[in-house]
């Protein structure tokens, strides 16, 4: 080979090193060759990597808002005896409030609240006849006879003139079977309160009518029990 072709092709050499080593410091481009026999393209910077658009982010659907609760109606709310009756305890603490509370409480058949009030009456005043009064008509609705003509005789007790008492007495008296001792005590009811009928009405259903003066019924004791 002659001098000058052997330079030739050095030349040739050296210039293909440089255009190598030119474009391997202008990364990021690359060289591609597509196929066949086309020219060499430079590809442009991130077309190997192309950029992904950000996914949006999903829609959330607005959760209804939850309805106001609702509080459940309540005796203390319904009956207004018994609301007025428990304001009325709460500003003044007394037995005779306690007693108001547990007959409201009565009235509206809610009887164990009612008891428990006419027990709360009986401890802060254990000779109001009224509370036991009250308390035997709950041991009667109860179907406790045995407690409730305890509670009856202590309110005939406590109070011998009180035509409810001796009323409240009878009815209970009738329930245990004994027929004399609750005509008695309807007719001292009677007689103690003329103008009261129930305590007739009450004689009318045993058919007696034997008569009995009022003095006669605050003496001795209430019933047999």
């Amino acid at each position: 080979m002659s001098l000058a072709r052997t330079g030739a092709a050095a030349a040739s050499l050296i210039a293909a090193a440089l255009l190598v080593s030119g474009c391997a410091g202008a990364a990021p481009n690359r060289f591609i060759r597509r196929a066949g026999s086309g020219p060499i393209e430079v590809e442009l910077p991130g077309a190997a990597h192309p950029v992904r658009a950000a996914r949006a982010p999903a829609a959330t659907v607005p959760r209804p808002a939850a309805p106001p609760a609702v509080p459940l109606p309540t005796v203390e709310s319904t009956h207004p005896e018994v609301g007025a009756s428990l304001a009325a305890l709460r500003a003044a603490p007394s037995a005779a409030a306690h007693l108001r509370v547990g007959l409201a409480y009565q009235r509206a058949l809610v009887l164990d609240l009612a008891m428990e009030h006419f027990d709360d009456a009986i401890k802060m005043d254990p000779r109001m006849a009224a509370a036991y009064d009250a308390r035997a008509r709950v041991w009667r609705d109860w179907g406790l006879l045995g407690p409730a003509v305890g509670d009856a005789n202590r309110a005939v007790f406590f109070a011998p003139r009180s035509a409810g008492a001796r009323n409240t007495l009878g009815i209970i008296l009738g329930g245990l079977g004994d027929r004399d001792g609750a005509a008695r005590a309807y007719r001292c009811a009677a007689q103690l309160d003329p103008a009261a009928t129930w305590p007739r009405t009450n004689l009318g259903q045993l058919g007696d009518v034997t008569p009995l003066s009022p003095a006669d019924c605050t003496r001795g004791k209430a019933s047999r029990s």
